[in-house]
């Protein structure tokens, strides 16, 4: 953080700026601290059971159920709304945060005869109480940490914080996605031998429950779901890997969040455990969103360990995922999966994983990376360095962009030839360089480097534009997408001025006019891989026309 040499050979301007930095940062360590102590005086006073629930009850104010919330929270008309921008919007990233921040803090000891106090969590002010503490003690932190590094960079950190929350969890798109990468037949396989369930019934049983825990906060440890097919000895399998008792919460948070950081940034027990136990064998389910995350994307992390060839198999179906998806949103276009070629005097290598060509000439190349972004990844000061090889796994799709690129240029790729407006796309499963212009130049640098080296055959005009797109923006471009629209937004990204720009937003912006007009390409296939969706959409048409709920 700082380097201190032998004071007694520095000039005495080195000496004094020392002086100052070291002033000027233990000046914005102690008001962090400060701001911390204020935080933890809030939530030391709070008890969890009841600060759980005042959550669950914000989340329901402000995601269409205040109905639901009403018996548990007293709360302005205000607090109903779903504008993020409301002075009384509660921002569902910070819900998490304030909920490990919770579990991490000592609760005080009172002395005897003192009045004992307490939050209380029934009204809607003492949310905006720990939302306001807790933003005091984000913002000290902020300061401190822009001293280090500049604003560009901690926007990674922020995005990476609101921007899965701001797309949403409980999505069709989120869904199938999860259930087609990892509903492989090795992957399958090795979740039921592992845990004698299969991902679907998996997958539904965690449905069943976010249906439930809609409508109410709490529901016993012995619930019974065989009404709706969800058999005693999944829903036990469901409880034992999401859920996790109240004091063990407690003491497993206290230990991922020790240490000096910023509290938005630490690791959340709520990732691997949306589910928290408590007192009179009840669950409860604070953030509905998380729960729709672990039984989506989180089945990775269920199934990455069961065996070497998982890995792969996840990164072929990812190809063929975002090959469909192409497919349908460039119609127009001849598309192609990967095939191997030899270029004169060498061995057989092979192409991108996806060719686009426009009147028979290679008009898009397209890497397709399906790895996951780690914790250092998303949330490091220097997320480059801090996961070297996730970020690697980028710089070698750029270079395989432009290495195909320039075997088209030389005519080493048989009976191929390059459009004069040729471009490249890294598509990715998670959202590793959205909108961070300067860690897109990084990842360049790196790949231009790694060209000098690997293959110096790579002239200028080879190293061709490429775009970094998560999957999700795509399907999003996708929804408003009308004649070649898309494809023109590709083309159109290239250059200066969209530099750092999603590609929806790229779209958006040269098509203003542009509606949703496009559903999700996927939806009518989610049967395949999730035999209970069906039955699903008959219950959710009866509720809409008067029939009772799930369960």
């Amino acid at each position: 953080m700082f380097e201190f040499g032998p004071i007694w050979n520095a000039s005495e301007t080195v000496l004094a700026n020392r002086v100052r930095n070291l002033g000027s940062f233990l000046m914005s360590r102690a008001r962090v601290d400060l701001y911390r102590r204020k935080l933890a005086s809030v939530l030391g006073y709070a008890n969890d059971e009841d600060f759980l629930l005042m959550c669950w009850s914000c989340d329901a104010l402000q995601s269409g159920r205040a109905s639901e919330a009403r018996p548990y929270i007293f709360y302005p008309k205000e607090a109903v709304t779903e504008d993020l921008t409301s002075p009384y919007a509660v921002h569902r990233w910070r819900i998490e945060t304030l909920i490990n921040e919770l579990f991490a803090t000592p609760k005080p000891h009172s002395r005897a005869g003192e009045r004992v106090r307490y939050l209380k969590c029934k009204e809607f002010g003492a949310m905006s109480l720990s939302m306001n503490a807790l933003s005091k003690y984000e913002n000290a932190y902020d300061g401190q940490v822009l001293k280090r590094i500049n604003v560009l960079q901690e926007m990674h950190r922020l995005i990476q914080r609101q921007f899965d929350w701001q797309n949403g969890y409980i999505n069709k798109p989120q869904f199938y996605r999860a259930a087609f990468l990892y509903g492989g037949e090795r992957s399958r396989a090795a979740f039921e031998n592992k845990y004698e369930c299969t991902i679907s019934d998996y997958i539904w049983a965690c449905f069943a429950l976010i249906a439930i825990f809609s409508t109410q906060p709490l529901v016993s440890k012995t619930l019974d779901l065989q009404g709706v097919n969800v058999s005693q000895k999944t829903l036990a399998l469901v409880f034992s890997k999401i859920s996790i008792d109240l004091e063990e919460a407690r003491s497993y948070t206290a230990r991922i969040r020790a240490g000096y950081g910023h509290p938005s940034y630490k690791r959340s027990i709520l990732r691997q455990f949306p589910l928290i136990g408590i007192s009179k064998n009840r669950i409860i389910c604070p953030l509905l969103e998380l729960l729709a995350a672990r039984m989506s994307s989180g089945i990775f992390y269920d199934v990455i360990g069961l065996g070497a060839d998982i890995r792969n198999e996840i990164s072929d179906r990812f190809e063929q995922y975002c090959f469909d998806l192409i497919q349908i949103a460039l119609g127009g276009f001849a598309v192609e999966r990967s095939w191997k070629y030899r270029p004169i005097g060498k061995k057989d290598i092979d192409t991108p994983d996806i060719i686009v060509s426009d009147n028979e000439k290679v008009s898009v190349i397209v890497e397709c990376k399906a790895t996951r972004m780690s914790y250092e990844a998303r949330f490091s000061e220097d997320p480059i360095a801090s996961a070297a090889r996730g970020y690697g796994e980028l710089v070698k799709g750029v270079f395989q962009i432009w290495r195909f690129a320039s075997h088209l240029r030389r005519g080493l790729v048989p009976g191929r030839e390059r459009s004069k407006d040729i471009s490249g796309m890294v598509l990715t499963l998670d959202t590793w360089l959205s909108m961070v212009e300067p860690m897109q130049q990084n990842v360049l640098e790196q790949a231009n480097a790694m060209a000098d080296e690997k293959d110096p055959s790579i002239t200028f005009e080879d190293r061709i534009h490429v775009q970094f797109v998560p999957c999700n923006d795509l399907e999003f471009a996708y929804q408003t997408q009308s004649q070649n629209s898309l494809f023109e937004a590709i083309k159109g990204a290239i250059g200066k001025k969209y530099e750092g720009y999603l590609l929806s937003a790229v779209h958006r912006e040269m098509f203003p006019n542009a509606v949703d007009v496009n559903a999700y390409p996927f939806g009518d296939r989610i049967v395949d891989l999730l035999p209970w969706w069906g039955e699903l959409e008959v219950r959710r048409k009866h509720r809409k026309d008067g029939g009772a709920s799930l369960g």
